[in-house]
This record gives structure tokens, sequence and C-alpha cells, in this order.
């Protein structure tokens, strides 16, 4: 038999309205549901959960090797990075393989199929013969002696290193290598290392190429030197009886065929169209073809159909990045552009020279600038990074704003960008990010006037600097036009500048976080005359420090502890503890009024501060990043780990909402309903129950639909707890309460002696052709019915009290069940 409801919702009430129904047919049986839905009133609950999501980046990609048709890669991290270059149009990333390093690979080269991973004491060699199997064969400790550079050649190791020497090694076993000779060299540092015949060619330092024999392995021998004499050296290319030395300014030739006496032939500084070089930092040559690139971005070839006197052509290709590394492989040269990751170029047409393909994940982030589902990244590399979070909390890159060689902060807001180019502040349109539009530029102060953070605070843009100076700007789309420069000095005991590290504003009051101080109070009520006053409470001199205000207390992230200031009065704040529940945090991150994000190295806490007296951690998640920046919103936490090169998504996951309710319920009829919950995040939710009813039965479903059977004959309240959980752990609990009433009893009342006209509730969708049929008449007066459901009730004269008859419907085809009319005659008297 179908249920049919009806639904009439006044203000929080909703009355349900259940019939009974055979083929369209009288009712049979009537029941009527109140739901009251009332405020939320949790039992219990936890409130959010913090949920990993996604994580972005990798390191720099500084140095690489091509090995048949797969590149390798030391990213700058602890470990490699592998890519397809099957097809050069199509660069396909891989597993990545981890190494026993113990901070950052370094360097990377191969030898048939042995790829050797440079750390800073360790070389690691790994079997690549099967590019998707690959295993690692041996490491060589060097005991803390660091490794400045290292050729591997067949059965044989050579290495600069220790500072001062140059080694040789057997490595017929990769897995212990057998030292055959040692010789100190003098000083020796990081370094190209290039192995011809029976020598070493190495630029050693940045102001010395340097030869070295090893014909005999046990007595390595320095045998010859170059100068750089105005001018630095960087890579170098062995070609006969020639170097060619990338510098400074150009290529160097150098005659090698006396080693004991290098000898330079030219220096060339012009390209075929007389243009100055402004740099050869990288030169390639695979015995056809030679590139090198100038200013770190623009790519040439190298002509030596003449070798004592090459010809450089003019740049081919530019690009706005630092070329770190380049390898030609055949048609292609695969370039390792830092944080510009990796382009492959097709370079079979010399005069016109193609990008083929170009992966990007590379990131060294330091500081993080959220607005809404993007984010500003700037770090340890030549552009600020644009980063997509879809709904999924999954990171994208959707640009990068290049030429800015910066370790400074940022700031985003809306399609304008702030953005710091030594001591000046750049505000950019970002609308098209492929090309940003410069609409103002403002110099901040000095030469270390770099900006260091901002807090945007209405109208107006505050920025703290390097230099102890607060910058506080009116901001338009036009630009920025500044207000006031706050300069906070520096500190009388260290003479160090109190180098802005944090800013927050409230009221007339900035509340500073600096190297050198705790906090600094600036009273910018009169822009014109701040007042500042500086405190100091912990012992310790902290550049990691961040704040943020609760209610009348300031609280300070710090190497101490969690720093707890009144600021009740802020012309005099008052030092009231070192909270140590979170160790040393290293950031604090509010979400709104009542809500922050505290992390301490690789953990998050979500920390209520509506008591501000007594912060309550709601939840907390251990990481394997080491968390360095964070930025957070209502819904979700990014944070960088600078160290791995990383972007991480978090989601604060808040609970099911749960709303206590009731419902009123036909004796002896089963209810059917809905418990009275939602989810921001739409998880699939689990349902259980807490605590039982008493006088009935109850089915609670996983989709939240629940049925209670009352007692027989019961009639009262009764209620039960249940819990609505989602897939995070998040919960809440509410109760329903069932207030379990007679609905097929009409109440009615009358005077005595007085008629009763009244008219019976009637339960059909055919009110017109339903008819009433007394069934048991009243004992104590007369009953006669109307049409439409009025009735004329006469007591019996001088009586009071109760009174009732029993009455059935009729639509023509069936008879409703039995109902109850009770009169209440009430005495005069």
């Amino acid at each position: 038999m179908p249920i049919r409801h009806h639904y009439f919702c006044v203000q929080k009430i909703t009355i349900i309205m259940i019939y009974n129904l055979r083929d369209n047919a009288m009712f049979k049986r009537i029941g009527i549901v109140f739901l009251l839905v009332c405020a939320v009133s949790s039992t219990s609950a936890r409130d959010y959960t913090i949920v990993a999501k996604d994580t972005y980046g990798t390191g720099l990609y500084k140095n690489g090797t091509v090995v048949g048709d797969h590149v390798y890669v030391a990213s700058n991290l602890k470990k490699f990075e592998q890519f397809d270059l099957t097809d050069p149009t199509n660069l396909v990333k891989q597993a990545d393989t981890s190494t026993s390093c113990i901070f950052r690979t370094t360097g990377v080269m191969a030898d048939g199929n042995t790829l050797a991973i440079r750390c800073a004491f360790t070389i690691e060699f790994f079997d690549i013969s099967d590019p998707n199997n690959i295993s690692s064969i041996g490491v060589h400790d060097s005991t803390g002696n660091y490794i400045n550079g290292f050729v591997l050649e067949g059965d044989r190791l050579y290495m600069l290193g220790s500072y001062s020497d140059v080694l040789v090694f057997d490595a017929t076993d990769l897995s212990n290598l057998v030292e055959l000779g040692r010789t100190n060299v003098g000083t020796v540092s990081d370094a190209e290392v290039k192995k011809n015949g029976d020598y070493l060619y190495s630029i050693s330092s940045i102001n010395s190429f340097d030869i070295y024999d090893v014909s005999n392995p046990a007595n390595p021998s320095k045998i010859g030197s170059h100068p750089a004499v105005g001018t630095t050296f960087y890579q170098i290319e062995i070609i006969g009886n020639y170097a060619y030395i990338g510098t400074s300014a150009g290529i160097q030739v150098v005659d090698i065929s006396n080693k004991a006496s290098p000898t330079l032939v030219t220096d060339v500084n012009l390209d075929e169209n007389s243009n100055s070089m402004r740099g050869m930092y990288t030169l390639d040559y695979d015995g056809t073809n030679f590139i090198g690139v100038d200013g770190g971005e623009n790519i040439r070839t190298v002509d030596i159909s003449n070798p004592a006197s090459p010809s450089i052509s003019a740049a081919k290709l530019s690009y706005n990045y630092w070329v770190d590394d380049a390898e030609i492989d055949g048609d292609s040269l695969v370039l390792f552009g830092g944080v510009d990751g990796i382009r492959t170029i097709d370079i079979s047409n010399s005069s016109l020279f193609v990008e083929q393909a170009h992966f990007t994940q590379s990131i060294s982030p330091i500081n993080i600038s959220l607005d809404g589902d993007t984010a500003l990244i700037s770090g340890d590399g030549q552009a600020y990074h644009l980063i997509d979070i879809d709904s999924d909390l999954n990171i994208s890159e959707r640009g990068r704003i290049a030429g800015y060689y910066n370790f400074s902060d940022g700031m985003l807001d809306g399609n304008t960008a702030y953005v710091n180019r030594s001591n000046v502040l750049s505000t950019l349109d970002i609308t098209d990010i492929d090309n940003p539009i410069e609409i103002d530029t403002d110099t901040l102060g000095s030469s270390l006037g770099s900006s260091w953070d901002y807090e945007k605070s209405g109208s107006q843009l505050i920025v703290g600097m390097f230099d102890a100076r607060l910058g506080i700007y009116d901001f338009d789309p036009l630009g920025l036009t500044e207000v006031v420069i706050v300069d906070l000095g520096s500190d009388p005991d260290t003479g160090r500048f109190r180098s802005v590290l944090d800013i927050v504003k409230k009221g007339d009051y900035l509340y500073v976080a600096t190297e050198e101080t705790d906090v600094t109070i600036v009273d910018i009520s009169d822009p014109a005359n701040p007042s500042i006053v500086h405190y100091d409470w912990s012992t310790d001199d902290d550049n990691d420090k961040n704040l943020e205000v609760f209610g009348n207390r300031l609280f300070i992230a710090s190497n101490s502890g969690l720093l707890v200031i009144d600021i009740t009065d802020p012309s005099s704040p008052k030092f009231i503890e070192t909270n140590s529940e979170f160790g040393s945090p290293e950031n604090i991150q509010a979400i709104d009024d009542r809500y922050a994000v505290i992390n301490k190295i690789t953990t998050l806490y979500l920390v209520d501060f509506e008591d501000e007296t007594a912060p309550k951690i709601v939840h907390q998640i251990a990481t394997n990043s080491q968390l360095t920046d964070i930025a957070a919103d209502q819904t979700k936490i990014i944070t960088i780990d600078r160290w791995d090169s990383e972007l991480r998504s978090f989601q604060i996951n808040q609970a099911p909402i749960s709303n206590d309710s009731v419902a009123i319920v036909d004796g002896g009829l089963p209810l059917n309903d809905r418990v009275d919950v939602s989810d921001r995040e739409d998880d699939i939710l689990t349902f259980s129950v807490t605590q039982a009813v008493s006088q009935g039965s109850l089915t609670l479903n996983n989709d939240g639909t629940y049925t209670y059977q009352p007692t027989a004959n019961f009639i009262g309240n009764d209620s039960f707890v249940y819990r609505a959980t989602d897939v995070h752990g998040g919960y809440s609990e509410a109760t329903v309460t069932l207030e379990v009433i007679d609905t097929l009893t009409q109440h009615f009342e009358v005077d005595q002696d007085k008629e009763l006209l009244a008219k019976l509730l009637i339960h059909s969708e055919d009110q017109i052709n339903t008819k009433f049929k007394l069934m048991v008449a009243p004992t104590n007066g007369k009953v006669k019915f109307k049409r439409d459901g009025r009735f004329h009730y006469v007591p019996k004269l001088g009586f009071t009290g109760e009174d009732s008859f029993q009455f059935v419907t009729s639509n023509r085809v069936e008879f409703s069940d039995v109902q109850y009319a009770r009169i209440n005659v009430v005495s005069v008297d």
C-alpha cells in the first residue's frame, strides 16, 4: 500500500500528513506527523578533521643526463627523476627513485648502464639497464669528505674531493670501491670534471682551469693550470687539442696540446652579429653539434670548423629562465632549467630551433599568499608561481611571472599581484598570466628594502620590509599611493635590523613580529605620527616568528613556544605564559574569528580560540613534510615544504551537522522518517544509535532514514540519540524526540445545557463525496451529521463531563477505520 506525504512548512515546523491509499480509494488509516526542526544541539561531536589531499612540485632541475630513450635528472632532492624521451615532443615523467643521500642529489652522470648520483658525501650507483626496474648496486661513502666532482669510466672512478684532493678508485665492484691513489693538489671547489685519455680536465674553481694526469692511478697529479683573468669560468668541453671554456663574457679557447702549459688562444665575446655575450654558462658537444647557452637564457650554436677561432651564432631561442645544464641527444637538445624544469628543442635545422616539449613542476617555494582558490608562491628561483586549487583540492600551475630573482614575499589580490624585485615593489595585472602587465612600481627605500610580509586592511596595503620598515599604502587597480613609512629601527644591543616577519592589524594597532623582538606594537590612529613600542619576552632571537590576535589575546609562534600576551590595553601588553602544547610552532594562521591553523615542523593543528584563554586542539595530523609556511581559509590549508620543494593541500573537513528534532507519531502506527543531517563536503555518511528508544523499536539505516514502531497502547514521549560520521572520522550527535499521540480522536468542548455546532476533520482527497455514518451514539446526548462533516450535538439537560461518539467516513467505495469524537461538557456554575 503506497504512502503519500504532503509537506506544509511554517517557519521551523513541518507538518507531514500521511495517507494510506488503495487504488485512490478512501483512506484506510490516517496519521499526522509534526516534525519540529530545532537549532543545532549536538550531544557529542568532532567538529573538524584535517585531511591530506594533494601534493605538487619537484626540485630544481639543475643537472641531467640522457641514456638511450630516457632522461635522468638530479632534482636537488633526496631522489633522482626519470623521463621517457622516446617521443621528444611528449616528455613522460616516470617513477622517481630514492637515494641514500643524507642531504640532496647534486649531480648525475652515466657510464653505459650504470647511473652515478652524487650527493654531498656519497656517490650511489644504479643499474638502469631496465629503466622500469632500476636498482641500487652500491654506495660509496667518502666518510665526511665532501665530493666536489667525479667521472665514472669503466672500472675506474676519478674524483675531486675534500676541497683539496684528486683521487682514483678501482670501480670493478661498485658496492666496494677501492682507493688506488690520492694526491693533495691544493684548493678545489665544486667542479665540472671531464676525462679525455689519461687526463682529467676541471673547472675546479671559478677562477682556474686545471689539468690532472691520472695515467698512474696510484699517483694522480696536477700538471697544468690556466687562470681566469678578468673573467669567471663555468663549463668546459674538450675537443682535440683545445679546451673550450664558458666564461662570464663568452668562450675562451685554450690550447692543451702541452698539458703542462695550457695556453690561451682567443676570447670569443661577440656573436656573428657582433652582439656581446652575457656569459656562456652552459656548453655541450656531441661530436657533431656544439651548443652554448649565454646569459643562461639564449641558445646558440658554436661553429668550430676553425677550432682555434670558433664563431658563435645569434640566439636561436631565448627564454626568461636560467638554463643550468644542456645535453644534446641526436636532433634534440634537452635543457635543464632549474625552476623552469625540462625543455626539449628540435635542433635538426641549425637555422631554426623549435621547442618540442616542456615539463615543469619545478619549484623551490618559500612564501605563499592564498586568495580563494588561487595562490601566489614566491621562492628561491626566477619566478613567482600562480597556483590553482580545484574543488577537490588538486593543485596545478596556471603560470609563472618570470624575471623575478627573489626570496621575498608576494601578495595576491584577485587578478592583481604585488611582487618584489630587489627593493622595487611591482603591482601587476595578471589577468593573462602569460602576459602580466606592470601597472605601478614603488621603490621601497634603501637597496635592502625588500618586502617580507603583507597585510591587507580595507583599502590599505601594509608592507613589512627587511630593513625594519613598514610601508602603509592606499591601493586601487591603478597601483599604490604611499601614506606613511614607519621606521622600526635597529636593536640597540645587536645593531641588527628589526626585519619584519609578520604583521597583524587590529583596530588602530599594528602588531609586528620582527627578528629582534617578539612584537612591536605600532599605534597608527594618527598615521602621520605613529607611536612605536618594542617588547621582548622570550630569550631567543627567532627568524620564524608568526602571530595572530583572538579576542584580547595576542599569540606569537616562536622557538620558545606559543607566547600568550594580554592586549586588553594595547599600550600596555602583559605577558601571560608560554604555551608549550605545540612545542616550537613554526606558524599560526587564522582562518576566521575563532579558528587557526598552527604547525610544528611536520604536524598541523586546527585550534579553537573561541575561549582565547584556553585554546583547544580540535584536530591534528602528522605529515611527512617539513612545513615551513602555511596559508589557510575555512575549507583548506596549503603548505610549503621548502626543503623538499613541495606544496601540499589539506582539507579542513567539517563534521556532519546533526540537528535535534521532534516528530509527533500516530499511536499504534510506525513512523518512517529521516534524521536532520547535512554535510558541507557532501561526504558519504554512516549512522549509528548511541542511545536507543525505550518505548518501542527503532531501525536506523545508513542513509539516515529510520523506522520507529511505538509499543502497543503507548502514548507519551520517547527519544533516541544518533551519531552521523563522515568518511574522515568527523562526527556529531543529536536527539530525536518522539511524541506519540492518538491521532484518531478529535476533541471538542461545549458549555452545560448548550448546543455544539462543529465540524469534523475530513482526511480525504475527495471531500465533496465523503459521507459520515454514526457507529456508536453518545450516551449523554444526541448527535446529527451534516453532509460536509458538520455535526449538531445536544447534551442531556444538566449533564457535565465527557461524552463521545464513534463514526466512520465513506467515499462510496469503502469505509474508513472507526474514529472518535470526545466532547467535554463544561459546568457553568
